[in-house]
């Protein structure tokens, strides 16, 4: 009550102190009026405690201080979150670059990581190693050996064998390097020696140009043979195609016929075709030539490190080649060379001959069959020709086995005449 009293009196007091101030003071005439002292009777006009009034209009001017500074607050509060979120957006941009940058990063670093971790990785493990094999066994076959770690440390089990380590060791070694990239199937390499021909005689003393036709080969590519032997795995272009060389080496034989198996050990040539194959071919000198005698010549060919090529199935053709020549003094064939030469020629001239017979005569008994068939029931015709055939091709297949016959007579009599 007192509070709405007070109210009152002091809108009162607020009119009474209105200053009309109409004109200048000084020489107008016009008075001015000044304000009075209104205190309605009965009533004291008392607000309470001077200081306490203070303090609510201190109170008030901080509420509007304070009003104002959090309108304050917020526009600004406002400005940095806008620009928060700015600098947020920014912030994640650069992060996803960042992190794409450091998967990049990463994932070339496991790459890098992976080849010189000395601990194997988990994908890289074989599980059928752990397999021997004998679960259906084939007669004869024998248990393979199992790992669960891709033998990485067979040769700890043979600490009697020095590790291979890049050399060739004479007296063998333990090589840990893995075999590499195996060629695929329909990539497999091939040699085939086109020069010297096979049982073809050479001067002896004269140069041999050797001449080696290969197929699925990038060639011309080989490390240093002292320092890294088998040292590295074998590895394909981006073509699938072995990254290789190849060599030709030649050893002596005793005659055409010779059965004995050959030691490694002894050859005559040796040479590497570092050099990249000319419209596929291959080639080698042997300048000084050979001594009077007969030799085998044969390829081998390799990968980068000289490792043999391996390939993705067993059961393959050979990946190289062999060819044997004679040498004599004057260049020409005699003895068991030209008796063999002669002995294949007359083989070749009889095989034609009794080929070229037995299609005649399979030809003529077809055609007659044909004609009587013609006279037949049409039911029966397809039985009386194949009858026919059967019976023309039964011959030939006679004068074959008794070509052979005497051919392998006349063959086995010009070399005992020789020996």
């Amino acid at each position: 009550m007192k509070f709405t009293v007070a109210l009152s009196t002091l809108a009162v007091l607020l009119a009474a102190t209105i200053v009309v101030d109409a004109a200048p003071q000084g020489g107008n005439g016009i008075q001015v009026l000044k304000p009075a002292k209104v205190t309605p009777k009965g009533q004291n006009l008392k607000f309470g405690n001077k200081s306490k009034g203070k303090q609510n209009a201190g109170a008030a001017d901080a509420a509007s201080s304070s009003a104002a500074a959090a309108a304050s607050n917020d526009a600004a509060a406002s400005t940095a979150a806008a620009a928060s979120a700015t600098d947020s957006a920014d912030a994640a941009a650069a992060t996803g670059d960042a992190a794409a940058a450091a998967a990049d990063q990463a994932a070339n670093a496991s790459a890098d990581d992976l080849q010189s971790s000395l601990t194997l990785d988990p994908g890289q493990v074989q599980p059928g190693l752990a397999n021997d094999g004998q679960a259906v066994p084939t007669a004869g076959q024998i248990a393979s050996l199992t790992s669960t770690n891709n033998f990485i440390n067979y040769c700890a089990t043979r600490p009697d064998l020095p590790l291979t380590n890049g050399q060739q060791i004479l007296t063998g070694s333990c090589n840990p390097t893995i075999m590499g990239e195996i060629v695929a199937k329909d990539k497999m390499p091939s040699a085939k020696i086109t020069n010297p021909p096979n049982f073809s005689t050479v001067k002896a003393g004269e140069t041999v140009s050797f001449k080696i036709a290969v197929k699925n080969m990038n060639t011309g590519n080989f490390v240093n043979a002292q320092q890294n032997y088998f040292a590295a795995p074998q590895t394909t272009d981006q073509n699938g195609i072995l990254v290789a060389h190849s060599h030709i080496t030649v050893n002596a034989i005793s005659d055409f016929q010779d059965t004995t198996a050959t030691d490694p050990q002894d050859f005559v040539f040796f040479k590497g075709l570092n050099d990249p194959a000319v419209d596929g071919v291959l080639s080698a000198d042997a300048v000084d030539g050979f001594k009077p005698g007969f030799f085998r010549a044969c390829t081998i060919n390799s990968a980068a490190n000289h490792q043999p090529a391996l390939v993705a199935v067993a059961q393959h053709a050979s990946l190289d080649d062999c060819t044997y020549f004679q040498v004599t003094d004057d260049g020409n064939a005699d003895g068991a060379a030209a008796d063999a030469a002669a002995a294949s020629a007359t083989d070749a001239a009889a095989a034609s001959a009794t080929d070229a017979a037995a299609a005649s005569a399979t030809d003529s008994a077809a055609a007659a069959a044909a004609t009587d068939a013609g006279n037949n029931d049409n039911n029966s015709n397809d039985i009386d020709i194949a009858a026919a055939i059967k019976k023309a091709k039964a011959g030939k297949s006679n004068k074959s086995k008794a070509k052979g016959g005497n051919n392998r007579r006349r063959f086995s009599s010009s070399f005992e005449r020789r020996r």
